[in-house]
């Protein structure tokens, strides 16, 4: 069970993940609530996501730097990927089905680095889609070789 965010960082639900075989959804919301334009968020991203902007703290010579992954799995290996000291490290944002919006790219700073980690199938090149083409004019968007 994680926590889930809205486009402002703040915390509106969780979302549950089946982790062994079976005929049920490998994921839900709360009986009753949509996930839509909500996303997973780690501490930084959650903070860029409140402030709409890089935190006081971090370097201004230095690009504030976001992955967006699909989906929990995703999700957990990178935002655990670096160490906590590691204070340049990138925030992460997780996304599946009807998560990423105008609104929430519109809470990314102008010329963030965002890396898009999304999976290389239709849903993953969707996802991509929808970053690109909400935040590729202000900022620098890159998808690396073997990401959608």
């Amino acid at each position: 069970v994680l926590p889930v965010f809205d486009a402002t960082g703040v915390l509106r639900s969780v979302r549950a993940m089946r982790v062994v075989e079976g005929d049920s959804p490998k994921r839900l919301p709360p009986a009753g609530h949509k996930a839509a334009g909500l996303v997973l968020a780690d501490p930084l991203a959650r903070l860029v996501l409140e402030r709409g902007a890089a935190p006081e703290w971090w370097p201004a010579s230095t690009p504030l730097r976001l992955v967006v992954v699909e989906g929990e799995p995703d999700f957990l290996t990178w935002a655990t990927r670096f160490s906590d000291a590691n204070e340049t490290a990138p925030g992460v944002i997780g996304v599946g089905s009807g998560a990423w919006s105008k609104g929430l790219a519109d809470r990314i700073p102008d010329r963030a680095r965002v890396i898009v980690r999304t999976h290389d199938d239709r849903a993953g090149q969707k996802y991509a889609a929808e970053v690109i083409d909400t935040l590729g004019a202000r900022c620098d968007v890159r998808v690396p070789k073997g990401a959608s």
